[in-house]
């Protein structure tokens, strides 16, 4: 199985980087899968003016793994679906650990009104 590249950070020099960005891919995404959300991850990262390293890299990845389950979810990747409240709060339900922790850091990176 192949499992991706995983959590390599992005540079320490501000974020996004299109060069980080086009090396990564989730652990446990398969390549079709990620190669069909990974254009969506980045306008999204784009249009949010990440620029924290570590804020970043949780964003992104909370965002990849939105963005894989809307794309298994026959959701549109779309701003405006995939970011809903609703959309959300199905993926915690559905796809996050039932730890606190993790439900409330997919509703605060996925659901982030910066964007």
């Amino acid at each position: 199985m192949d499992k991706g590249m995983g959590a390599v950070g992005p540079p320490r020099d501000g974020f996004p980087s299109a060069h980080w960005l086009d090396g990564y891919r989730p652990i446990g995404a398969g390549a079709e899968s990620w190669d069909a959300v990974r254009p969506f991850v980045k306008v999204c990262a784009d249009r949010l003016d990440l620029d924290d390293g570590a804020g970043a890299l949780r964003v992104v990845r909370v965002l990849s793994r939105l963005s894989l389950w809307c794309l298994d979810q026959v959701l549109p990747l779309d701003p405006e679906v995939v970011l809903d409240p609703d959309t959300v709060e199905r993926f915690v339900f559905d796809a996050l650990t039932a730890t606190g922790r993790g439900r409330r850091t997919g509703r605060h990176c996925a659901g982030s009104d910066r964007f």
